[in-house]
């Protein structure tokens, strides 16, 4: 289980680099609606070939259902950036990815309710720690910042995608599905997130520029820094889910990339005290939710 959860933790803190990639790509002429794009096209061509060295893929009707269900988590992660990157426009960056992230508690209320995973006190305080922490970042006043418009209402929305994201993608540790390792949930997630960025593209009729030499950075930065965490966060949770405590890595890998966000936000824009407040109320309903 401590192996698990160093594992967890390990790619929370690659997770973080996530977050200030896209509080910061708007601005630098890199919309974080192409950098997870490209940024799925460096993971598949650096990282595809490496499938071939592992064993088969065993094809039956369980192993489908949950291949597509890793699919889809790509694809709600593709529209949850999306929509969060506008909340950081309007809104202090730490709060807006604090509270979007907070969707934790959905994979951990799906442990209990489904899977049967111990309801202990302390995740129950854990978990009221939690909403108390949104409600304060509710009632927070909009950051002193040079963009106008609402931060709270992409911010709910990325806070419910990222919550069916995280449920959908705990299903498969829970399933034990032989042949989905972690760098084939990876790369699914990846092709996810394409799919649904052509998808969007075509609806709307947008033309997809690939001489934008900035959107390629940040592709390469949030590419690299997604792949190994998502590496290092699904082993973790394999063997927390073998300890009958996945629900716990969440919280665990989300924690350490909330707090640094929040304090990269923090170098930018002071946030108010309610923020502040919901913030330590939030790590604490953190710590209560990782305790057996």
């Amino acid at each position: 289980m401590i192996s698990g959860l160093i594992l967890a933790l390990s790619g929370g803190a690659f997770w973080a680099v996530l977050g200030i990639v896209t509080a910061c790509g708007k601005k630098q002429n890199a919309p974080i609606e192409i950098v997870q794009p490209f940024a799925g096209i460096i993971i598949l061509i650096f990282a595809g070939w490496t499938v071939l060295l592992e064993d088969p893929f065993i094809w039956n009707s369980s192993s489908v259902i949950l291949l597509l269900t890793t699919l889809l988590v790509g694809v709600c992660n593709y529209f949850m950036l999306n929509v969060l990157q506008r909340g950081m426009q309007s809104g202090h960056e730490g709060v807006v990815w604090a509270f979007s992230q907070s969707a934790m508690i959905c994979p951990f209320a799906l442990g209990i309710l489904f899977f049967h995973e111990p309801a202990a006190l302390s995740r129950i305080i854990g978990l009221l720690l939690i909403l108390s922490a949104l409600i304060l970042f509710s009632l927070g006043r909009k950051s002193d910042c040079d963009h106008s418009g609402s931060w709270f209402g992409p911010t709910l929305a990325a806070f419910a995608i990222a919550g069916i994201a995280q449920c959908l993608a705990s299903l498969p540790s829970y399933f034990q599905m032989q042949g989905l390792t972690p760098l084939r949930r990876m790369l699914i997630l990846q092709a996810g997130i394409i799919s649904a960025f052509l998808c969007d593209n075509l609806i709307r009729s947008k033309k997809i520029n690939f001489r934008n030499r900035k959107a390629w950075l940040f592709a390469a930065a949030f590419g690299f820094s997604n792949l190994i965490a998502l590496i290092l966060f699904y082993s973790g949770q394999n063997l927390l889910a073998d300890a009958k405590c996945a629900s716990i890595s969440y919280p665990a890998g989300q924690g350490v990339s909330i707090a640094l966000v929040f304090l990269y936000g923090c170098l930018k824009a002071r946030p108010d005290r309610l923020a502040v407040g919901a913030f330590f109320l939030l790590l604490c309903g953190l710590v209560f939710l990782s305790l057996q």
